[in-house]
């Protein structure tokens, strides 16, 4: 009986400790749990990965801080897949926050891989005006764009001169977190323009892409965490968001632990009483 009011009574920080406990370990020592991935996420990998070499693939950053978690690893993947395979990448953004991202997550693929500013990746930065600047850039990009991200002209950089307009890119990878972002690339460059088009996009709005995904106007999506460590297991090079969802999974089943053993304890007690 004593026992039982003990534990009834147990303080919440050391609930606290062990969530924090099993959250930051997987980190230091990853337990790589099996991952399964989808047909969404298989979608964007395959639309990569049957893309020739010198191919050239247009990638929209389009997500803040508060959710680089999720979508980082999803770019950095991509990147990965591309950059050893020869593939040309051009980067740009119309949320305000992605430019500042997009330097964030080619930096590590750009050391690992040796690729160079220029003749393998452009990064074009921020542009104004969401679908109405998607739908500029559509007419052509040398109109909208006189300078790269770090102030080079647009006309003296190698890469920029096979890019006239959308029908230059042989995929489109739009991650995003909201407005703006996926839905306005699914009504330009996919509805409008024809062109492949593959969404990264934060869990909570999968959702409201599935009738896009259904209908065949996307060529994949990657969804949320557990969508960025789906594709970092096809490309066999393990993130951040591997050992996250390791993290994320023992949680969940710890919670789920504590909720069990409360419940327990609680009807014991009240057995006894």
């Amino acid at each position: 009986m004593e026992l039982l009011e003990r534990l009834s009574r147990l303080d919440r920080r050391y609930i606290f400790a062990v969530i924090a406990l099993v959250v930051v370990l997987p980190f230091f020592f990853p337990l790589n749990l099996p991952v399964d991935p989808t047909g969404a996420t298989r979608g964007i990998y395959a639309a990569v990965e049957k893309l020739p070499p010198d191919s050239l693939v247009l990638m929209g950053i389009d997500y803040g801080p508060s959710t680089s978690v999720e979508l980082e690893p999803m770019v950095v993947a991509a990147l990965r897949q591309c950059f050893p395979r020869n593939i040309k990448v051009v980067l740009m953004s119309i949320s305000p926050e992605g430019a500042l991202q997009s330097r964030g997550a080619l930096n590590g693929p750009v050391a690992e891989f040796q690729r160079q500013t220029g003749s393998d990746y452009v990064n074009l930065g921020y542009i104004a005006g969401a679908d109405k600047a998607l739908r500029a850039v559509g007419s052509g990009f040398a109109t909208q764009f006189k300078r790269d991200i770090d102030g080079r002209p647009i006309n003296q950089l190698p890469l920029m001169k096979r890019v006239k307009d959308y029908s230059s890119f042989d995929l489109v990878l739009d991650f995003s977190s909201g407005y703006p972002g996926g839905l306005e690339y699914v009504k330009v460059v996919a509805a409008g323009y024809k062109r492949p088009l593959g969404l990264g996009v934060t869990a909570v709005t999968v959702p409201e892409y599935y009738p896009y995904l259904n209908s065949g106007q996307l060529v994949g999506m990657l969804g949320g965490l557990r969508g960025a460590a789906e594709y970092e297991t096809l490309i066999k090079t393990p993130g951040t968001a591997t050992p996250a969802m390791d993290a994320q999974s023992i949680a969940h089943f710890t919670i789920a632990g504590f909720i069990m053993f409360a419940n327990v304890v609680y009807f014991l007690g009240k057995r006894r009483r």
